[in-house]
């Protein structure tokens, strides 16, 4: 499944260089997968909505929505 461009929430704070989580909808539901931000010194709290850039298994890397 390849979620790059999907716009996501972060339901764990993503902190520089450290790995947090993200909800992603899906079939009716929604199913948490761990994130990284895309930029090393970006940093993302709770509740923001965030773009899916790349993905590495089930490892999202993230940006914020322009």
């Amino acid at each position: 499944m390849n979620l790059d461009g999907e716009v996501v929430r972060v339901s764990a704070t993503i902190k520089p260089n450290e790995e947090g989580e993200v909800m992603v909808s899906l079939q009716g539901g929604s199913q948490a997968f761990p994130a990284r931000s895309y930029d090393p010194k970006a940093e993302f709290a709770e509740g923001e909505r965030v773009v899916v850039l790349e993905q590495a298994g089930r490892v999202l890397y993230v940006s914020a929505v322009t």
